[in-house]
């Protein structure tokens, strides 16, 4: 019977054999990448911007800026839905998970 055994560890695994003893003795942490690099024959750049809404052709529910408040616009009626869903869903859990202890034993 063949049985399969672990593959060797990476020739690098030598540069850290001292690093209990001095941990200084590791290499130092590369940099990480700025700009463009290429992988796998594609070039990439690390500034990932998303388009907005309008650049996709959707149209925008809420005012552009950072400075958004909750209580104005769609927005704020999306705030009330949602707690009064979670008001109507918490009384419907009340009704069903309550039960007469008296009529237990």
């Amino acid at each position: 019977m063949a049985t399969a055994t672990y593959p060797p560890p990476p020739p690098y695994y030598k540069l850290y054999k001292d690093y209990l003893q001095d941990p200084k003795s590791a290499p130092e942490q590369q940099p990480p990448i700025e700009g463009t690099y290429i992988c796998y024959g594609a070039n990439y750049t690390t500034d990932d911007l998303l388009p907005s809404l309008e650049e996709q052709g959707v149209r925008q529910l809420y005012p552009k800026g950072p400075n958004i408040d909750a209580g104005q616009g769609s927005f704020g009626g999306y705030l009330g839905f949602r707690e009064a869903l979670g008001s109507l869903f918490l009384q419907r859990n009340a009704q069903i998970f309550s039960c007469d202890t008296r009529s237990t034993f």
